[in-house]
């Protein structure tokens, strides 16, 4: 894997991480600058790697991605970080 792969999977990650973040609990760790930057860099990269963008981790859930809100991101899906992180933060608050 060579770093624009590593980077488009980063930014895969971290955008479904805090679209959960916000949209599930309310929570706003990064300034909404920082998402967008994010946000449309991952754009970019999807325009100029079309070919690495297939091949990334979540490329189901960014088909069609378009780097306006993170609102419809699938970050419920089991198999995403966010997720995880969101099943651990109900049992540790005991939220069913």
């Amino acid at each position: 894997m060579d770093k624009i792969d590593e980077l488009i999977n980063r930014r895969e990650n971290q955008l479904l991480l805090h679209a959960c973040l916000y949209y599930q609990w309310n929570v706003n760790i990064i300034s909404d600058d920082l998402y967008d930057q994010w946000s449309f860099e991952l754009a970019d990269l999807i325009k100029k790697y079309p070919d690495k963008f297939k091949k990334s981790y979540y490329y189901n859930q960014f088909k069609g991605f378009v780097p306006d809100s993170g609102y419809y991101l699938s970050y419920k899906l089991k198999t995403t970080r966010a997720y995880h992180i969101y099943q651990a933060y109900k049992k540790e608050h005991n939220i069913k």
